[in-house]
Order: structure tokens, then C-alpha cells, then sequence
């Protein structure tokens, strides 16, 4: 089910718990990294995340600065629906 509060300080980490336990769909994932990539966070956490960050960034699917480019997101969605 997709969250329907915006990933900030005060719950990131419940999405990165939902993202470690593989139970979150495309749009949280993106707007967890998205939060991430912001705040520069991703480069501080384990290594996967920075990684992850760097992969995301490369496919065009978030700008460095955390902006989502939302006809990218728009494809996986419809990629994870079958669509």
C-alpha cells in the first residue's frame, strides 16, 4: 500500500524499515530516496544506500538535487502494475 505522508525527519525511518523488509511499492521507494538524495542522508548511511542513490540518479528517475521526474515514475508504476 502506498504511504500517504511525505517522507520527513520525523518518519524516514519507518520507510527505510518498509524499504529494508522489501513491504513498500515503487512510489514510496522513490519518494524515500528522493528525501534521501535532499538531505544528502544516502551518502551517510550503509553503503547500499548511496549505491541505490547513485543507480537512481543514473536511470533519470530523480535529479541530484531529490527531484523526482515524474514521467520516469510514472513508467515504473505502471511497470509494477503490469501495465
Amino acid at each position: 500500500m502506498v504511504k500517504k505522508n511525505k517522507v520527513h525527519a520525523g518518519n524516514v525511518v519507518d520507510y527505510i524499515m518498509d524499504y529494508e523488509a522489501g513491504d513498500q511499492e515503487v512510489k514510496d521507494t522513490i519518494d524515500l530516496f528522493s528525501y534521501l538524495i535532499k538531505t544528502r542522508q544516502c551518502y551517510r548511511l550503509q553503503g547500499h544506500y548511496g549505491r541505490t542513490a547513485c543507480s537512481i540518479i543514473k536511470a533519470g528517475i530523480i535529479d541530484t538535487k531529490g527531484k523526482i521526474k515524474t514521467n520516469k515514475l510514472k513508467e515504473l508504476i505502471r511497470e509494477e502494475h503490469g501495465e
